[in-house]
């Protein structure tokens, strides 16, 4: 954990926010599985050995997302610097940043789809949660609601930096598909 502090930290492009809002997610979803693993400790039970088993492909995925964060940017960043000296190149260009700028993303579309699904289960989680681990699932659910309006601020500004009106809209029908984000307030896990 120190070592991805360190890298955010640097002053290079990457890792960034969308990599940080992975993070966030993957830390919200170990803090559910601490939080039921407690009590699936004191009181084995199948439905917290499957939910653990979820939270579990959930915070690896999230792990992989943080990392794609990166190479998704990248790409992002090596179109950018293609030539751009005739009108061809310049289409050239536009067309592969565009390309890049798609999957720039996608890839924080897919963090705030794995969040919500990790919302869900912090739901599920409750009543498998030793009650002094209860708090533990409201900070989860907190960090779950950060990294995934701050994985949606990372899809708006590729999302207007599109100039194809076609991979445009898709993204856009994407972003709309997934909802929104509602704000959180003290002891609200559900979002009402």
């Amino acid at each position: 954990m120190d070592t991805f502090l360190d890298e955010v930290a640097r002053p290079t492009p990457t890792p960034g926010g969308g990599a940080v809002a992975a993070q966030v997610a993957a830390l919200g979803a170990a803090l559910v599985e601490m939080a039921v693993g407690l009590g699936h400790r004191r009181r084995p039970d199948a439905r917290a050995e499957a939910l653990l088993a979820r939270v579990r492909d959930l915070r690896a995925e999230l792990v992989r997302l943080r990392e794609a964060d990166a190479g998704a940017f990248a790409a992002v960043l090596a179109a950018m610097a293609l030539p751009r000296d005739s009108d061809a190149l310049r289409a050239q260009r536009r067309a592969a940043l565009d390309r890049a700028l798609v999957e720039a993303a996608q890839v924080p579309l897919d963090v705030v789809a794995r969040t919500r699904e990790l919302e869900a289960e912090v739901r599920a989680a409750d009543p498998l949660a030793l009650p002094s681990a209860r708090s533990d699932l409201e900070v989860a659910a907190i960090l779950l609601q950060a990294a995934a309006r701050s994985a949606m601020v990372n899809v708006d500004v590729n999302l207007a930096a599109i100039s194809d009106p076609e991979l445009r809209r898709g993204v856009a029908q994407a972003a709309a598909a997934i909802g929104p984000i509602p704000r959180l307030g003290a002891g609200d896990r559900d979002g009402s």
